[in-house]
C-alpha cells in the first residue's frame, strides 16, 4: 500500500509517498520484497530518481519507507498533453536513461521501468519510481523469483523475464525500448487483450516497427507529436529512430544495446545529426548525415565546386610538370598492390584452414577463436605447397602473435621458430618482416619473463622501422611500444617507461592514421612509471587529465575509461582520499559489470580494489566478504591455478590479518594462495611464503616459520639480489632466529647498515608493511646496532 503522508519538520509539513508492506497471507515475502527496495533506494541519489526520505517499522513489525512524494502526471501522458514533438521527447527519455544508467552503475537493475513508473512534475522534470522489483547485479544471475507471480509489467517485460533466465542490464534496455516506442509511435510493441498470446509474441515473435504501429495508429496521435497525420509521422519514424527501437527489442539480449549509454549515445547522435553506431559503416549514409548537419556549408562548397570545375581547364599546363611526380606515384602503387596481394592470400589461407574444421562446417557461432588459431597452425605445418617463404614466415608471424595474446607460450615459441626458419631462406628479405620478427621475438621473450631480451628485440625493430611517421605498418609500431612497455614495467624499471611512454607518444603522434584512443593505454603505462619513481602528484594528474580527454572524446564506453578509473581510484586512496576512491572505484566496478559481466576475467581486479578501500575506511566486514567474492570470481573465471586467483587468496588472508588480527584464517588463506600459484610466479611465491612465515610466527610456530622465510628469501636473492624486498626477507630470518635464540645465526645474517636503512623506511600508511621496521627496531637494540648520538656513525655490535 502506497500513502499519501504528511511528515513534521519542526515548522515545515512536508508531503511523502509512504510504502506499507499490507497484512497478507504472503507477507513474510513481501516485506523482504519492501526490505529489499528500502535498502536499494537508500543508496541512490539522482535528480531523475525520487529521493529516499525515511524509513522504520509499524509495532506489528512491518517495515515502512517514505519517498519524496512526486506531484505529477505518467511520462506518455505528460508528452501527450503538452503536445510535445519528436525531440522534446527524446529529450525527456534521456533524463530517464541517465537515470537508469546511474541505477546500473551502482549495481542497481530496475527491472519494471513503464511509463506509469515514470512521473513528470510540474517543472517538467521526469522521475522514476518503484524500485519493488529491482535487484542488485550481484544477484541478477540468480534464478527470477517474480516469474508466475506477475511482479513484472507483461507489456514491458523483456523475453528473459517472462521465460525466468538470468536479468541483466540489457532487461533494462529493453524496457526503455518500449517505453520510447511508446513515446514515439503512440503504442506498445505488444499490446494485446490475451495475455497468452501476448506471452508467445513477447518470446516468440519480433517487434513491429515503430514507424508501422505509427502508420496503423490514429491520426491525433500524429497531430499531438506535431506531424499533419499518421503517414508524416511514419516517415519521421523510419530509418534511425526504427534502428535504434528495434535494437532495443531484440530477443536475444547479446544483440541489444550493450548499456543504457549505448542506447543514449544513438538517441543524442539522432538529436545532432550525427550517424547512429548500428549504421556508421554506410558511407552514403554518412555523407548525408554530414550535408544535413552543415546544409550552408554544403552549399558553399557546391558552388565553389563548380568554379573548380570551371577553372580545371587551367591546370592542363601543370599536368606536364607533375610526370616525374606520377612515375613515383605508380611506382608506389604497385608496391601497395604487392602488399595488397600478400595480404589477400594471408587472409586466403586462414580462412581456409578456419572452413577446415570439421565443425566450422555448419554453424559456427560455438566454435571457439582457439580452436580456429589451432586449426591453422596444423594447417601451416602440414600445408605448405604453394607458399612462398614470405607467405610462410608472415603466416606464422601472425599466428605467434594469436598465441601470445592467448598466453600459450609454447605454440607461440613453434611459430615464431617457424617464421625465423622461413625468413633465412630468404635471400633479402623485407624490413617489413624483419620488423615484425622482432615484434613476436619480443612477445615471446616477455612470456617467458626475459624481458631484457624483449626490451632489445624492440629497440632492434623500432629502429629498423626508422621515422614513425613514414613507416608502412602503424598497427606493428604501436605493438612493438606496447610489448617495450609491458616488458619495462614487468621489469620493475620506472623510470624507462616513464621515458618509452612519452617518446612513444612523441613518435605515433605525427602519422597520419593517428587515433587518440591509441594512446590510452600508453597514457596509463605513463601513469604508472611516474607513481613508480615517486611521483604519484604528477600520476594522479595525469590520470585526470587522461580521464576528461576520454569523457571529451565519448570514449567512456570501453575497457581503457574503466582501467582510468580504477587507477583514478588507487590515487585518491593512496593520498587517502577514501570517500572519493570509494565513489571511483564503485563507478569503474558498476561499468565494468554492467559492459562485460561478471565472469570478464578484469572483475575480480576491480572488486579486489575495492575490497582493499572498504578495509581503509574501516568497513572490515564489507571488505572481507568482497575478497571472498573475488576468490570465487578468479576460481571461476581464471581457473583455481592461476596467478590471480592466488593473489586474490593472499589479500583475503591480508584482511583478516591486518584488519582483524585473525593470523588463523589468514594462515589458511596463504596456504590456499600458494597452493593456487602456477609454477612460473616466483615473485608472488616469494611474497606469499614470507607472509605466511610471519603469521606463524605470530602464533609462535617459530620452526615452520623459519623454513617459509628460508624459502622466500633464497626466491627473492635469486630473482632480484638486492633492493627493499630482500633486505625485508633477511630481517625476518633474523627476527626469527632470534626468537628462537639463535643468537649467534641472527647476528650473521644482519648488519649495522641493513638494520638502520630498515628502520628508515616506516610510513604510517603503508600499515601492513611495518613488521620489518619492528623487527629491526628489535634486533638493532638487541645487538646494539645503533648510531651515535650526532647520527655520524654506526656502533659495532657488542662483543658477547
Amino acid at each position: 500500500r502506497v500513502y499519501l503522508a504528511t511528515r513534521e519538520l519542526g515548522d515545515t509539513t512536508q508531503h511523502v509517498a509512504l510504502k506499507i508492506v499490507p497484512r497478507a497471507a504472503d507477507g513474510r515475502r513481501l516485506v523482504e520484497q519492501l526490505r529489499r527496495e528500502r535498502s536499494i533506494l537508500a543508496g541512490l541519489d539522482h535528480p531523475h530518481i525520487a529521493r529516499f526520505i525515511d524509513a522504520g517499522e509499524l509495532p506489528d513489525g512491518r517495515p515502512f519507507f517514505a519517498m519524496e512524494y512526486v506531484d505529477g502526471v505518467p511520462l506518455t501522458r505528460h508528452c501527450d498533453e503538452a503536445s510535445l514533438d519528436l525531440r522534446a521527447r527524446i529529450a525527456l527519455f534521456l533524463d530517464v536513461c541517465d537515470a537508469v544508467a546511474y541505477a546500473h552503475r551502482r549495481l542497481v537493475l530496475h527491472r519494471d521501468i513503464k511509463a506509469s513508473n515514470i512521473l513528470v512534475d510540474a517543472e517538467g522534470r521526469p522521475r522514476l519510481l518503484d524500485f519493488g522489483i529491482a535487484k542488485s547485479l550481484a544477484d541478477a544471475q540468480a534464478r527470477d523469483t517474480t516469474v508466475g507471480q506477475n511482479y513484472f509489467s507483461l507489456r514491458t517485460a523483456a523475453p528473459e523475464q517472462v521465460r525466468g533466465a538470468a536479468t541483466t542490464v540489457v532487461t533494462d534496455v529493453y524496457g526503455l525500448g518500449c517505453l520510447l516506442c511508446e513515446l514515439l509511435s503512440g503504442h506498445l510493441p505488444f499490446d494485446l487483450d490475451s495475455d497468452d498470446d501476448l506471452l508467445r509474441r513477447v518470446v516468440e515473435q519480433p517487434a513491429t516497427l515503430a514507424s508501422m504501429l505509427a502508420a496503423a495508429g490514429e491520426g491525433s496521435t500524429a497531430t499531438r507529436r506535431g506531424f499533419a497525420d499518421r503517414s508524416a509521422l511514419a516517415t519521421a519514424l523510419r530509418g534511425d529512430l526504427d534502428t535504434i527501437v528495434a535494437r532495443t527489442l531484440r530477443k536475444d539480449p547479446a544483440d541489444r544495446y550493450r548499456s543504457v549509454d549505448d542506447l543514449a549515445a544513438d538517441l543524442r547522435n539522432v538529436l545532432d545529426l550525427r550517424p547512429i553506431a548500428a549504421r556508421a559503416s554506410e558511407r552514403w549514409y554518412r555523407l548525408r548525415m554530414l550535408l544535413r548537419r552543415n546544409r550552408v556549408t554544403a552549399i558553399v562548397a557546391g558552388v565553389l565546386g563548380l568554379a573548380i570545375v570551371a577553372t580545371t581547364g587551367l591546370s592542363i599546363t601543370q599536368s606536364l610538370r607533375a610526370r616525374a611526380e606520377r612515375d613515383r606515384a605508380i611506382a608506389a602503387l604497385e608496391a601497395a598492390q604487392l602488399q595488397r596481394d600478400h595480404a589477400q592470400r594471408v587472409t586466403d589461407f586462414l580462412v581456409g584452414a578456419f572452413r577446415g574444421s570439421d565443425r566450422a562446417q555448419g554453424l559456427t557461432r560455438d566454435l571457439r577463436a582457439t580452436e580456429l588459431v589451432d586449426n591453422a597452425a596444423a594447417s601451416l605445418q602440414q600445408n605448405n605447397s604453394g607458399l612462398d617463404p614470405a607467405l610462410r614466415a608472415t603466416l606464422a608471424q601472425t599466428l605467434a602473435h594469436l598465441f601470445y595474446l592467448l598466453q600459450r607460450t609454447p605454440e607461440a615459441v613453434q611459430q615464431t621458430e617457424l617464421a625465423r626458419e622461413e625468413i633465412a631462406r630468404l635471400d633479402a628479405p623485407s624490413p617489413e618482416l624483419s620488423v615484425r620478427q622482432f615484434l613476436v621475438d619480443a612477445e615471446i621473450a616477455n612470456l617467458q619473463s626475459r624481458f631484457t631480451d624483449a626490451i632489445d628485440a624492440t629497440a632492434h625493430g623500432l629502429a629498423l622501422a626508422g621515422n614513425a611517421a613514414d613507416y608502412v605498418d602503424g598497427e606493428v609500431l604501436h605493438m612493438l611500444w606496447e610489448v617495450r612497455l609491458r616488458s619495462q614495467f614487468s621489469a620493475n624499471d620506472a623510470p624507462a617507461v616513464v621515458e618509452t611512454a612519452r617518446a612513444a607518444m612523441r613518435g605515433l603522434a605525427t602519422r597520419a592514421d593517428h587515433r587518440p584512443e591509441r594512446f590510452d593505454w600508453i597514457r596509463q603505462r605513463l601513469a604508472q612509471g611516474l607513481y613508480g619513481i615517486g611521483k604519484p602528484d604528477e600520476r594522479r594528474a595525469e590520470i585526470e587529465r587522461l580521464a576528461a580527454d576520454q569523457r571529451r572524446g565519448g570514449r567512456t564506453g570501453s575497457a581503457a575509461y574503466i582501467e582510468t578509473l580504477r587507477q583514478l581510484g588507487h590515487s585518491y586512496l593512496w593520498s587517502r582520499e577514501y570517500d572519493r576512491a570509494r565513489v571511483t572505484y564503485e563507478e569503474a566496478a558498476g561499468r565494468q559489470v554492467a559492459l562485460f559481466g561478471e565472469e570478464h576475467p578484469s572483475t575480480p581486479r576491480l572488486l579486489g580494489g575495492l575490497a582493499l578501500v572498504y578495509s581503509y575506511m574501516g568497513r572490515y566486514r564489507d571488505a572481507i566478504a568482497l575478497s571472498h567474492r573475488v576468490i570465487t570470481l578468479s576460481e571461476r573465471v581464471h581457473g583455481p591455478v592461476q596467478h590471480f586467483t592466488s593473489l586474490a587468496y593472499y589479500y583475503a588472508a591480508e584482511r583478516y590479518f591486518v584488519d582483524l588480527g585473525d593470523f588463523a584464517q589468514a594462515e589458511r588463506l596463504t596456504r590456499k594462495g600458494i597452493a593456487a600459484l602456477p609454477p612460473e610466479s616466483q615473485g608472488n611465491r616469494a611474497l606469499m611464503h614470507r607472509r605466511l612465515a610471519q603469521l606463524l610466527l605470530l602464533q609462535d610456530k617459530l620452526f615452520e616459520a623459519s623454513y617459509h622465510a628460508d624459502v622466500a628469501a633464497q626466491t627473492l636473492e635469486a630473482l632480484h639480489r638486492y633492493g627493499n624486498g630482500v633486505d625485508n626477507i633477511v630481517i625476518d630470518r633474523a627476527y626469527i632466529e632470534w626468537r628462537r635464540y639463535q643468537f649467534a645465526s641472527a647476528q650473521r645474517l644482519v648488519s649495522g647498515s641493513l638494520l638502520d636503512r630498515t628502520r628508515r623506511r616506516s610510513d604510517p600508511a603503508r600499515r601492513y608493511r611495518g613488521e620489518s621496521v619492528a623487527a629491526a627496531t628489535e634486533l638493532s637494540a638487541f645487538f646494539a646496532w645503533n648510531r651515535e648520538s650526532d647520527g655520524s656513525t654506526i656502533v659495532p655490535p657488542l662483543s658477547r
